[in-house]
């Protein structure tokens, strides 16, 4: 720890501040932004490329609901103090948040984000906290450009877990090295508990995980991605193992299994699925095992279940906070057409809202045709498919590198082709997704 030892023992930090505006955070948020509308988004899509670690945010991952930012002044600036950038979570939201895992689980209730006035350095800091499903961001820093950044971020990642005192005070001094916090943060969900300060040009990293792999991975993805020292203090190794989860669904039905770590979360997604298919319609096979981590992505498994009723076929398997399976249909084509027909837009919107979530999933993108023409007029057609919805992902802000178009042609029909039905369902996309944690 060398001269970082005693910060959160310090007193707090007097200083003069410049003006004094709370900026409220907006729940009625629009889908993501068309490609070259976010710099920054994009060049968190090229580190996921590098194959590290990240954003096992998964969490939230896929929690299919993308809830993105939108900054707003609510007063007229004076020269009082500091601006207070904070989430307006009600108190009734607020203590739900805190009996989140009052069932169990491996939450850990010391870890509890310091008073925003608590400053552990003077001078410019952000502190990311997540605690089982809560997420708090704290610090001060210079610009309120800064400010919707990491906000941004925060709410892409872990809404609508969110809560947040950030502050900018705009006599402290830019720094170069407090720009990357924004990327940082959303990775902290590699680990299952931690906190994670940004100050004085290094990163220190406390809290606790499954296993010392996912430190060690963590702090990685964080150096190589901020280019700051990463130091770690305390940290506590569980040796829980990884949970895991199937959801198989198929022709309005879904059957659900594998291993959660408490009775709450199994209860959470099963009433998701029975509001998404029906009680009839629903099998659980899930077993509640305390052997098992608590990972972000179980707290909002209902949602997801919700989203993927849309789709006739699928399977989707989640391990630890890894992603991966397949999404077949939800959009379908003319006979001889690369154009969507149907209500192609609500599908697709699920897909782009999975994958500006989660950072770290890849997609192969499959196009498939019926039995109708030529095998190399349909295998060219199949391709066609599957680029045009490529571009529809990418059109709405998803890094094309991430992205791959196969064309099937004919060759994996899912229905007989003798019908104008089973023509019909032969004409669609197939979803594989992998991810890169």
């Amino acid at each position: 720890m060398g001269d970082r030892e005693g910060w959160a023992d310090r007193p707090p930090i007097e200083r003069e501040t410049s003006i004094t505006r709370e900026v409220r955070l907006s729940r009625e948020l629009p889908r993501p932004p068309a490609r070259g509308d976010d710099k920054r988004g994009r060049r968190r899509a090229g580190y996921t490329q590098l194959a590290t670690v990240l954003l096992a945010a998964a969490a939230l991952v896929i929690s299919v609901v993308v809830l993105l930012l939108t900054l707003r002044d609510e007063q007229t600036p004076s020269a009082d103090g500091p601006i207070d950038i904070a989430t307006q979570a009600e108190t009734a939201e607020a203590a739900d948040l805190d009996d989140a895992d009052s069932d169990g689980g491996d939450t850990v209730d010391e870890l509890e984000p310091a008073s925003p006035t608590d400053a552990p350095v003077d001078g410019p800091w952000v502190r990311a906290t997540l605690v089982g499903r809560d997420f708090m961001l704290d610090g001060v820093v210079p610009t309120t450009s800064l400010a919707g950044d990491l906000l941004q971020s925060a709410e892409t990642a872990y809404s609508p877990f969110v809560r947040s005192t950030l502050t900018v005070d705009e006599q402290l001094e830019e720094v170069e090295w407090l720009a990357a916090g924004a990327d940082a943060i959303v990775l902290l969900p590699l680990i299952s508990d931690g906190s994670l300060l940004i100050a004085e040009g290094r990163i220190e990293l406390t809290g606790r995980s499954p296993s010392a792999d996912r430190v060690d991975r963590l702090t990685g993805a964080l150096a190589q991605l901020t280019g700051l020292p990463v130091e770690v203090g305390d940290m506590e190794i569980t040796g829980l193992a990884a949970p895991d989860l199937l959801l198989d669904g198929e022709d309005g039905r879904v059957v659900l299994s594998g291993r959660l770590p408490s009775e709450e979360i199994r209860r959470s997604i099963v009433s998701g699925a029975i509001a998404a298919y029906g009680q009839t319609s629903v099998t659980d096979q899930i077993t509640v095992d305390p052997g098992v981590f608590t990972s972000l992505w179980m707290f909002t498994g209902d949602q997801l279940l919700q989203a993927m009723s849309a789709f006739p076929d699928y399977e989707l398997k989640i391990v630890g906070s890894s992603f991966s399976g397949f999404i077949n249909g939800g959009v379908t084509f003319e006979t001889g057409s690369a154009e969507f027909s149907g209500n192609y837009a609500q599908v697709l919107d699920v897909g782009v809202a999975v994958l500006t979530r989660d950072q770290s999933l890849q997609l192969v993108i499959e196009g498939h045709t019926d039995g109708i023409g030529p095998d190399d007029v349909n295998l060219d057609l199949s391709q066609r498919r599957a680029e045009a919805v490529l571009d529809y992902f990418v059109d709405n802000g998803i890094a094309p590198e991430r992205l791959t178009a196969i064309g099937k042609g004919e060759t994996e029909p899912v229905a007989p082709n003798d019908t104008p039905e089973g023509q019909a369902r032969n004409r669609r996309i197939v979803y594989r997704l992998t991810s890169s944690l």
